[in-house]
C-alpha cells in the first residue's frame, strides 16, 4: 500500500521520519555535474561524486528536511536522459544514501519518469520529482508531454508504490502549449492523476 501524504512510517532501516504537513518544509537541491555522455562532462567521475556528497552533507547539516538528487548539469537537456546519465545517476544517488539520514528523492531532468523511478527503487530513495506529470509544455528542446499514466503504470510494474510522486506544474523553463489552462486546473489535475504533492515554481 501507498504511503500516505505526509508520513515516512519509522522503520529500522529507513532514514529520519520526515513531516510534509510541516511548516515551512526545505528541501535541498543536490545539484550534480555534468554526468557521462553530456557535452560538459570533465571525465572526472570522482569529482562529481565527491561534489554531491558534500553537498548533500551540507545540506543536511543546515537542517534541511529532504534532499533531491537532480542531474542539472547535463544541459541541454533532453525529456529523457541516455544509459550513461541513468547508470551515473543511481551510483551517485546511492553513495549520497550512505552519507545522509534525510529522505531522498530523484529528478531525472527533464521528465524521465523512468530513470527516476528506477533509481528510486534500487536506492531506496523516498521519492520523485516529475516536473511534466500533467501538462503539455513547450521547450528549448520541443513539445513535451505529461507523464502522468506511463509513470504510474510503470511504478506499478516495478513494484515501487510506495516511492512518492512530487510533481510540478506549469514547471519553469517551460511555456504551457496551451497557456489558457489555470495553474489551479493544472494542480487539481496532478492531484487527481495520483501525484502525492506538487511542486510550485
Amino acid at each position: 500500500t501507498r504511503k500516505p501524504l505526509g508520513v515516512f512510517k519509522e522503520e529500522s532501516n529507513m532514514k529520519k521520519k520526515i513531516d510534509f504537513m510541516k511548516t515551512p518544509f526545505v528541501i535541498g537541491m543536490v545539484h550534480c555535474l555534468a554526468l557521462p555522455g553530456t557535452a560538459d562532462f570533465s571525465d572526472d567521475v570522482d569529482a562529481i561524486i565527491e561534489q554531491a556528497i558534500n553537498d548533500a552533507r551540507t545540506l543536511e547539516k543546515a537542517g534541511c528536511d529532504a534532499i533531491i538528487v537532480e542531474n542539472m548539469g547535463d544541459g541541454p537537456f533532453a525529456a529523457k536522459l541516455d544509459t550513461e546519465q541513468v547508470s551515473a545517476l543511481a551510483v551517485i544517488t546511492a553513495l549520497v544514501a550512505k552519507e545522509v539520514n534525510i529522505p531522498i528523492g530523484i529528478d531525472a531532468a527533464f521528465n524521465d519518469y523512468e530513470a527516476a523511478l528506477s533509481i528510486a527503487k534500487i536506492t531506496k530513495a523516498q521519492f520523485v520529482r516529475l516536473p511534466v506529470f500533467v501538462d503539455t509544455v513547450v521547450y528549448y528542446g520541443g513539445i513535451i508531454n505529461p507523464c502522468a499514466r506511463d509513470a504510474l503504470l510503470y511504478r506499478r510494474k516495478i513494484n515501487a508504490e510506495d516511492v512518492m510522486i512530487f510533481a510540478d506544474i506549469q514547471v519553469k523553463h517551460t511555456h504551457m502549449l496551451v497557456p489558457s489552462i489555470s495553474i489551479e486546473v493544472s494542480a487539481k489535475n496532478a492531484i487527481s492523476c495520483g501525484a502525492d504533492a506538487v511542486i510550485v515554481t
